[in-house]
């Protein structure tokens, strides 16, 4: 059930999609209204624009550093859908840390991000750990480790240049924005993961090319086993 405060604040989005209206009496009359409410609710403007988003979580294998591949495909994804990004922890009920990816959009587009991340993720770490068993078992740990992750890179570059980039309407971007700057966080990728994966590149690619051919026949239309159908959004 809606509190007071949210009910208002629906009243207020309405009087503010008045506003907008091609009758110059009524969007005059909805913007006085509108103007009157946010007062009195303390509101700006910014504030109900980001109130148009919301957030959707993805559980990290990593609670408080996540490997530049991993980043790299929540990015990938939540250029695809159209939402901002940014990386979570926080301490379990255990003391331990926990890490989540946080999507955030607009007219359910977070949860589509948290939903075509967690299915890409799971393919991912399947491919990665046939690839580990087949061709890396004999490698000492930090070399396995090493050609894994770039093994995994080219397996998320291949499948970016696949899923390409959602155009954004300029009032979800509006409102993605606001959200974002509320926690007074910058929408975009993560600093320096190019830079990293160019580097990761560079060091292993044999490794990083048998991760992009395998990227490269990933059927993003086939949802996971269990997992319901795929998003619309990402077919």
């Amino acid at each position: 059930m809606k509190t007071e405060r949210e009910r208002k604040l629906d009243k207020l989005k309405k009087c503010l999609r008045l506003a907008k209206s091609s009758n110059e009496h009524e969007a005059a009359a909805a913007l006085r209204q509108a103007r009157k409410m946010m007062d009195e609710l303390g509101l700006s403007a910014d504030d109900v624009a980001a109130s148009e988003a919301s957030e959707a979580q993805a559980k990290s294998q990593a609670g408080r550093s996540p490997p530049m591949w991993e980043t790299l495909l929540a990015s990938t994804v939540a250029r695809a859908i159209g939402c901002g990004l940014f990386f979570r922890g926080r301490y379990t009920a255990r003391s331990t840390m926990e890490g989540h990816y946080v999507f955030v959009g607009c007219s359910g587009g977070a949860e589509i991000a948290g939903y075509a991340y967690t299915s890409l993720s799971r393919r991912l770490r399947a491919a990665r750990s046939e690839y580990q068993a087949k061709h890396l078992n004999r490698c000492k740990r930090a070399n396995r480790v090493e050609r894994a992750n770039a093994f995994c890179t080219g397996w998320v570059i291949a499948v970016e240049t696949k899923v390409g980039a959602l155009v954004v309407a300029p009032e979800n971007r509006a409102a993605i924005d606001s959200y974002m700057a509320r926690l007074r966080l910058q929408p975009g990728r993560a600093e320096n993961t190019v830079a990293k994966a160019e580097e990761a590149i560079s060091r292993r690619y044999h490794d990083f090319a048998q991760g992009a051919r395998q990227g490269r026949e990933v059927d993003l239309r086939r949802p996971i086993a269990g997992g319901g159908p795929a998003p619309e959004a990402i077919r």
